[in-house]
């Protein structure tokens, strides 16, 4: 793994996207608008940063992906997020990149927008941005970067090239941790960080607890502890960084439950006292609720009732419940 520049590092598992970007452009195939998605923290913004300079040609400086980017500086390049202190990407955004795509490249070549994360998009600012997906003008790259597709209309998604961006293999996780974080225990990173390598340090100070909650989420299942004590004391988790990783531990007792040829897992303790057949309905709760803008609910009450739900071994629950589609909020 190469240095690009003295804090910048090249990420290696985007290297075969942008070999398939180099051919679409070869074969003169590039498409108008580009939907990027992927779970946070596997390098989507930094491939957004270098799609847009080689569709501008100022690639000098951006030969790969890279570890930390920043946003290029180019007059014909538009980035929108939130504004400070707002959780939505508001159409008057939009519309200022609609005018700027709609007028003349100052450097001759073409136009990009990058928007992100698109799933932050109001129903207005969507709504504004597919009447220029219909129409692009000219030479112009629409890159819409999306952590949670979900919250993205089907009309937008049908009118963009779809790039997912899987995580990268275990041990190029490890090595690449590695060289970021050299104080990193490598041989004790949980499994769920390595999904997510470039936000590390981010889910780190929540993996040192992840062996106390699962004891936590043990206790519950042999009533030794109340899922509402619990869920008072773990309230004071980051609301995001938990339920991702709440959501891949239910995941993997899902791909557990379902294996061919089973083995002794550490997953078989908690797996016994589940209501297996329920495990995906759990697992579509976990995720419509990382799916509702942060901080747009209550999270000891989220983990309330996710917790009386496993405490209960996830018996008698329907999939067409719908008391997790509207959330209490403060």
């Amino acid at each position: 793994m190469s240095d690009l520049f003295s804090n910048q590092t090249e990420i290696p598992w985007l290297n075969s996207y942008e070999q398939s970007w180099k051919k679409i452009i070869q074969n003169n195939k590039t498409p108008h608008a580009i939907l990027i998605s992927g779970n946070r923290g596997i390098g989507k913004r930094s491939f957004a940063a270098w799609l847009a300079t080689e569709h501008l040609d100022i690639t000098k400086k951006y030969e790969s992906c890279i570890y930390p980017f920043d946003v290029p500086s180019h007059a014909d390049l538009k980035w929108v997020s939130p504004n400070e202190g707002k959780r939505d990407i508001g159409v008057d955004q939009i519309r200022q990149i609609i005018d700027d795509l709609t007028m003349s490249s100052y450097e001759g070549i073409g136009k990009v927008s990058v928007v992100e994360p698109a799933n932050k998009m109001n129903i207005s600012s969507a709504n504004s941005l597919l009447k220029i997906l219909e129409e692009p003008p000219g030479n112009t790259l629409i890159i819409l970067i999306a952590d949670k597709i979900k919250n993205i209309p089907a009309t937008i998604i049908s009118r963009c090239q779809h790039i997912k961006i899987y995580p990268p293999e275990e041990d190029e996780s490890r090595e690449f941790i590695n060289h970021i974080h050299p104080d990193a225990n490598i041989a004790k990173i949980d499994p769920y960080i390595l999904v997510s390598p470039l936000i590390y340090r981010e889910q780190n100070n929540h993996s040192q607890n992840i062996e106390s909650i699962v004891i936590d989420l043990m206790n519950m299942l042999n009533k030794k502890n109340s899922p509402l004590d619990i869920a008072a004391r773990l309230s004071v988790e980051e609301a995001e960084i938990f339920l991702d990783w709440f959501s891949y531990f239910v995941y993997s007792l899902v791909r557990n439950a379902h294996k061919v040829n089973k083995q002794q897992s550490k997953f078989e303790e908690i797996l016994n006292k589940l209501d297996i057949s329920n495990l995906f309905i759990y697992f579509d709760k976990i995720n419509k609720i990382r799916n509702q803008p942060k901080g747009s609910f209550n999270f000891r009450m989220i983990l309330e009732e996710l917790f009386i739900d496993w405490s209960r071994g996830l018996k008698d629950l329907d999939s067409s419940e719908v008391k997790y589609q509207s959330l209490p909020s403060f």
